[in-house]
């Protein structure tokens, strides 16, 4: 039997309860978690854990665009971030500039809507 500090031969914690403490001092002697951290075993560096929140459609654009990929969907929304700092700064959205981008996009949702249908 293992000898238990603090536990006295009166105590109503005799019998069952008694078993348990044996137990968690045997396990004790087995496995020393003194030096142990919380958290991940493996630390990102570099990268810093945040809450964001998004728009539903966003998100799970990204996420089908991830499973197609092979990839995680925080992975691209990190990388569409880097290349949208990597562009210099917009001063103002132009007439010019958002025709390009409906030239652009507006294909590409046409086409996904024509697959959902």
């Amino acid at each position: 039997m293992v000898a238990l500090e603090g536990w006295h031969k009166a105590s109503p914690y005799n019998g069952i309860h008694m078993q348990q403490a044996e137990r968690w001092q045997i396990m004790r002697a087995e496995y020393d978690f003194s030096k142990g951290k919380r958290g991940a075993i493996l630390s990102s560096k570099g990268k810093t854990r945040i809450t964001i929140y998004l728009d539903d459609a966003i998100l799970s654009e990204f996420r089908v665009r991830a499973e197609e990929a092979g990839t995680g969907y925080q992975t691209l929304i990190n990388d569409a971030l880097r290349v949208y700092l990597s562009q210099p700064a917009e001063t103002a959205l132009t007439d010019s500039v958002l025709r390009r981008i409906l030239r652009e996009e507006m294909p590409k949702i046409l086409q996904t809507e024509g697959a959902a249908v």
